[in-house]
């Protein structure tokens, strides 16, 4: 595992993406194009506001195989979304390149947004916390827009705050690291390769605390 070197954001922009977007059909009927696809994280109500979407290891498996089976399994596979603990990176890394951790990051020092006091908790036992958005709420909708939406799919929440970045993406490294190990890889390569994977009844999920 490579370290990584926190350092200062510079600057933020916007630019256009002027890149080719591929439209794949993936393996079954009630299945997603690659360009559309949805899938859902933390702050997500698509699936419960439409019915649409998609389990997030099952998105990105069903992606690869259509690139695969299309000669495109060279272009890189970012999941986002369902990433809860280091576990859930190491699972969507056995067919993804890379993982966004909005949720997991939110509530850092680094993400946007003030820091205020929790409500009724005093000097010896100050807690803090940060707010956190999706694009798709109604707040961000309004901030881009300039007017009220009517229909959103994505909602705000107050999370903790949380320090730091850097703690969290040690704990990270650490546990991939680790996944790697118990897998005998030592690149990403060679994890994907290697790594398999089950079903898991109801009574091993209890079993294994997840």
């Amino acid at each position: 595992m490579n370290k990584y070197k926190m350092v200062e954001i510079e600057d933020i922009s916007k630019s256009d993406f002027n890149g080719t977007v591929y439209d794949f059909e993936v393996e079954v009927d009630h299945s997603y194009t690659v360009n559309d696809i949805i899938v859902h994280n933390s702050v997500c109500r698509t699936r419960s506001r439409t019915g649409v979407g998609k389990p997030q290891f099952s998105a990105i498996r069903e992606v690869c195989k259509a690139l695969e089976a299309n000669d495109f399994d060279h272009i890189k596979t970012i999941a986002d979304g369902g990433i809860v603990d280091v576990g859930d990176i190491s699972k969507a890394l056995i067919y993804a390149d890379a993982v966004m951790v909005g949720a997991v990051l939110a509530g850092t020092s680094e993400t946007p947004g003030s820091v205020y006091p929790v409500a009724g908790t005093n000097l010896i036992n100050r807690q803090w916390y940060k707010v956190y958005g999706g694009s798709a709420s109604a707040e961000n909708k309004s901030l881009n827009a300039g007017k009220k939406p009517e229909f959103v799919e994505g909602e705000m929440k107050i999370v903790p705050f949380k320090g730091k970045a850097k703690y969290l993406l040690r704990e990270i490294a650490d546990g991939v690291a680790s996944t790697f190990s118990y897998s005998g890889s030592k690149t990403m390569d060679e994890y994907k390769r290697k790594v398999q994977y089950k079903i898991m009844s109801e009574s091993g999920t209890k079993e294994s605390k997840l």
